[in-house]
Protein backbone atom coordinates (compact mmCIF):
# COMPACT_ATOMS: atom_id res chain seq x y z
CA UNK A 1 0.00 0.00 0.00
CA UNK A 2 2.76 2.49 -0.74
CA UNK A 3 1.34 3.74 -4.04
CA UNK A 4 -1.53 6.18 -4.38
CA UNK A 5 -4.52 5.06 -6.37
CA UNK A 6 -4.55 6.61 -9.83
CA UNK A 7 -0.80 6.42 -10.34
CA UNK A 8 0.66 4.08 -12.93
CA UNK A 9 2.52 1.24 -11.26
CA UNK A 10 4.82 -0.53 -13.72
CA UNK A 11 6.84 -2.34 -11.07
CA UNK A 12 4.52 -5.39 -10.99
CA UNK A 13 5.28 -5.89 -7.32
CA UNK A 14 2.36 -8.10 -6.38
CA UNK A 15 2.96 -11.30 -4.48
CA UNK A 16 5.11 -13.79 -6.36
CA UNK A 17 4.27 -17.50 -6.40
CA UNK A 18 6.40 -20.33 -7.70
CA UNK A 19 5.26 -23.89 -8.21
CA UNK A 20 7.30 -27.09 -8.24
CA UNK A 21 6.15 -30.25 -9.96
CA UNK A 22 4.37 -28.52 -12.84
CA UNK A 23 4.06 -25.28 -14.75
CA UNK A 24 1.33 -22.90 -13.72
CA UNK A 25 -0.41 -21.83 -16.90
CA UNK A 26 -4.10 -21.46 -16.09
CA UNK A 27 -5.65 -18.03 -15.68
CA UNK A 28 -9.33 -17.39 -15.18
CA UNK A 29 -9.71 -14.97 -18.08
CA UNK A 30 -7.96 -17.35 -20.49
CA UNK A 31 -9.56 -20.66 -19.58
CA UNK A 32 -12.02 -22.30 -21.97
CA UNK A 33 -15.30 -23.66 -20.76
CA UNK A 34 -14.86 -26.46 -18.23
CA UNK A 35 -16.79 -28.91 -20.42
CA UNK A 36 -14.02 -28.87 -23.03
CA UNK A 37 -11.67 -30.32 -20.44
CA UNK A 38 -14.16 -32.81 -19.01
CA UNK A 39 -13.19 -31.89 -15.45
CA UNK A 40 -16.57 -31.58 -13.81
CA UNK A 41 -18.21 -34.84 -14.89
CA UNK A 42 -15.16 -36.88 -15.93
CA UNK A 43 -14.41 -38.35 -19.35
CA UNK A 44 -15.64 -41.67 -20.68
CA UNK A 45 -13.57 -43.82 -23.01
CA UNK A 46 -13.75 -47.38 -24.25
CA UNK A 47 -11.22 -50.16 -23.77
CA UNK A 48 -12.38 -53.00 -26.00
CA UNK A 49 -16.01 -53.58 -25.06
CA UNK A 50 -15.70 -52.09 -21.57
CA UNK A 51 -16.52 -48.46 -20.83
CA UNK A 52 -14.01 -46.77 -18.52
CA UNK A 53 -14.73 -43.50 -16.75
CA UNK A 54 -11.75 -41.28 -15.98
CA UNK A 55 -12.40 -39.38 -12.72
CA UNK A 56 -12.74 -35.62 -12.94
CA UNK A 57 -9.53 -33.76 -12.07
CA UNK A 58 -9.23 -30.61 -10.02
CA UNK A 59 -7.92 -27.58 -11.89
CA UNK A 60 -5.45 -24.91 -10.80
CA UNK A 61 -6.17 -21.24 -11.51
CA UNK A 62 -4.33 -18.02 -10.69
CA UNK A 63 -5.66 -14.48 -10.51
CA UNK A 64 -3.88 -11.42 -9.12
CA UNK A 65 -4.74 -7.72 -8.86
CA UNK A 66 -8.38 -8.10 -7.86
CA UNK A 67 -8.24 -4.58 -6.36
CA UNK A 68 -11.62 -5.01 -4.71
CA UNK A 69 -13.26 -2.07 -2.98
CA UNK A 70 -16.79 -3.12 -2.07
CA UNK A 71 -16.76 -0.48 0.64
CA UNK A 72 -16.63 2.10 -2.13
CA UNK A 73 -13.57 3.81 -0.64
CA UNK A 74 -11.47 3.37 -3.80
CA UNK A 75 -13.68 2.37 -6.73
CA UNK A 76 -11.80 1.09 -9.77
CA UNK A 77 -14.13 2.82 -12.21
CA UNK A 78 -12.19 6.05 -11.73
CA UNK A 79 -9.75 4.48 -14.21
CA UNK A 80 -12.32 4.32 -16.97
CA UNK A 81 -15.54 2.81 -18.27
CA UNK A 82 -13.98 -0.66 -18.62
CA UNK A 83 -13.71 -0.90 -14.83
CA UNK A 84 -17.38 -0.27 -14.06
CA UNK A 85 -18.74 -3.28 -12.16
CA UNK A 86 -15.42 -5.11 -12.37
CA UNK A 87 -16.11 -7.14 -9.20
CA UNK A 88 -19.37 -8.47 -10.67
CA UNK A 89 -17.64 -9.30 -13.95
CA UNK A 90 -14.90 -11.22 -12.15
CA UNK A 91 -17.45 -13.06 -10.02
CA UNK A 92 -19.44 -14.16 -13.07
CA UNK A 93 -16.37 -15.54 -14.85
CA UNK A 94 -14.91 -17.10 -11.70
CA UNK A 95 -18.17 -18.82 -10.75
CA UNK A 96 -18.61 -20.15 -14.29
CA UNK A 97 -15.13 -21.61 -14.63
CA UNK A 98 -14.01 -22.68 -11.15
CA UNK A 99 -15.46 -25.68 -9.33
CA UNK A 100 -15.69 -26.35 -5.62
CA UNK A 101 -12.79 -28.82 -5.78
CA UNK A 102 -10.51 -26.57 -7.83
CA UNK A 103 -7.64 -24.49 -6.42
CA UNK A 104 -7.12 -20.77 -6.97
CA UNK A 105 -3.89 -18.88 -6.29
CA UNK A 106 -4.46 -15.21 -5.40
CA UNK A 107 -0.98 -13.63 -5.39
CA UNK A 108 -1.59 -10.14 -4.17
CA UNK A 109 -3.32 -6.78 -4.50
CA UNK A 110 -6.61 -8.27 -3.38
CA UNK A 111 -8.26 -5.25 -1.74
CA UNK A 112 -7.80 -1.47 -1.60
CA UNK A 113 -8.91 -1.50 2.04
CA UNK A 114 -6.74 0.22 4.65
CA UNK A 115 -7.47 -2.21 7.49
CA UNK A 116 -9.13 -5.56 8.15
CA UNK A 117 -12.44 -4.00 9.11
CA UNK A 118 -12.67 -2.17 5.80
CA UNK A 119 -11.52 -5.31 3.96
CA UNK A 120 -14.31 -7.46 5.44
CA UNK A 121 -16.65 -7.14 2.44
CA UNK A 122 -13.83 -7.83 -0.02
CA UNK A 123 -12.74 -10.93 1.91
CA UNK A 124 -16.37 -11.98 1.99
CA UNK A 125 -16.49 -11.67 -1.81
CA UNK A 126 -13.47 -13.97 -2.07
CA UNK A 127 -15.04 -16.42 0.39
CA UNK A 128 -18.19 -16.63 -1.73
CA UNK A 129 -16.27 -17.73 -4.82
CA UNK A 130 -15.94 -21.47 -5.43
CA UNK A 131 -12.69 -23.35 -4.95
CA UNK A 132 -9.93 -23.50 -2.36
CA UNK A 133 -8.12 -20.18 -2.28
CA UNK A 134 -4.46 -19.53 -1.41
CA UNK A 135 -3.83 -15.84 -0.65
CA UNK A 136 -0.54 -13.97 -0.79
CA UNK A 137 0.01 -10.36 0.20
CA UNK A 138 0.69 -7.78 -2.52
CA UNK A 139 2.28 -4.36 -2.27
CA UNK A 140 -1.14 -2.66 -2.20
CA UNK A 141 -2.62 -4.89 0.51
CA UNK A 142 -2.18 -2.45 3.38
CA UNK A 143 -5.14 -4.09 5.22
CA UNK A 144 -2.97 -7.23 5.68
CA UNK A 145 -1.64 -6.89 9.23
CA UNK A 146 -0.25 -9.83 11.19
CA UNK A 147 -0.62 -13.31 9.74
CA UNK A 148 -2.61 -14.50 12.76
CA UNK A 149 -5.16 -11.67 12.46
CA UNK A 150 -5.57 -12.27 8.73
CA UNK A 151 -6.09 -16.00 9.27
CA UNK A 152 -8.82 -15.33 11.83
CA UNK A 153 -10.61 -13.02 9.40
CA UNK A 154 -10.68 -15.52 6.54
CA UNK A 155 -13.28 -18.09 5.57
CA UNK A 156 -12.38 -21.78 5.88
CA UNK A 157 -11.94 -21.98 2.10
CA UNK A 158 -9.06 -19.47 2.28
CA UNK A 159 -5.46 -20.02 3.40
CA UNK A 160 -2.58 -17.55 3.43
CA UNK A 161 0.95 -18.11 2.16
CA UNK A 162 3.50 -16.41 4.41
CA UNK A 163 6.81 -17.89 5.57
CA UNK A 164 5.52 -21.36 4.66
CA UNK A 165 4.56 -23.50 1.66
CA UNK A 166 1.48 -25.39 0.58
CA UNK A 167 0.71 -28.43 -1.53
CA UNK A 168 -1.79 -27.25 -4.13
CA UNK A 169 -3.14 -29.51 -6.87
CA UNK A 170 -0.07 -31.71 -6.65
CA UNK A 171 2.34 -28.76 -6.74
CA UNK A 172 4.35 -27.28 -3.88
CA UNK A 173 3.73 -23.52 -3.86
CA UNK A 174 6.15 -21.07 -2.25
CA UNK A 175 6.17 -17.29 -2.43
CA UNK A 176 6.61 -13.85 -0.94
CA UNK A 177 5.42 -10.33 -1.56
CA UNK A 178 7.16 -8.72 -4.52
CA UNK A 179 8.85 -5.37 -3.92
CA UNK A 180 10.95 -2.80 -5.77
CA UNK A 181 14.62 -3.81 -5.80
CA UNK A 182 17.01 -1.25 -4.26
CA UNK A 183 18.93 -0.94 -7.56
CA UNK A 184 15.75 -0.16 -9.50
CA UNK A 185 15.74 3.42 -10.90
CA UNK A 186 12.33 4.00 -9.28
CA UNK A 187 13.44 2.76 -5.83
CA UNK A 188 12.76 4.98 -2.84
CA UNK A 189 14.78 5.15 0.43
CA UNK A 190 12.57 2.69 2.33
CA UNK A 191 12.42 0.07 -0.43
CA UNK A 192 15.72 -1.67 0.42
CA UNK A 193 14.54 -2.65 3.91
CA UNK A 194 11.22 -4.06 2.70
CA UNK A 195 12.87 -5.82 -0.25
CA UNK A 196 15.34 -7.56 2.05
CA UNK A 197 12.56 -8.59 4.45
CA UNK A 198 10.57 -10.17 1.61
CA UNK A 199 13.66 -12.00 0.37
CA UNK A 200 13.97 -13.44 3.87
CA UNK A 201 10.34 -14.54 3.75
CA UNK A 202 10.91 -16.19 0.39
CA UNK A 203 13.89 -18.08 1.81
CA UNK A 204 11.75 -19.16 4.75
CA UNK A 205 9.03 -20.32 2.37
CA UNK A 206 11.47 -22.41 0.32
CA UNK A 207 13.08 -23.88 3.43
CA UNK A 208 9.64 -24.78 4.78
CA UNK A 209 8.86 -26.53 1.49
CA UNK A 210 12.13 -28.51 1.68
CA UNK A 211 11.34 -29.65 5.21
CA UNK A 212 7.67 -30.41 4.67
CA UNK A 213 7.66 -31.85 1.18
CA UNK A 214 11.26 -32.88 0.45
Amino acid sequence: GDHEQGQDDDSDTDGCCWTHGGTLRAAIDRTDDRKSYGRRSGLSTRNGSASVTIPAMAALFALADLHLSLSGAKPMDIFGEAWVGHAAKMAERWDRRVGADDDVLLPGDLSWARDLEEAAADLGWIAERPGRKLLLRGNHDSWWSSASKVRRALHDSCTILQNDAHLVAGRVVVGARGWTAPDDPTAEPGDARIHERELGRLRSSIQFADRAFG
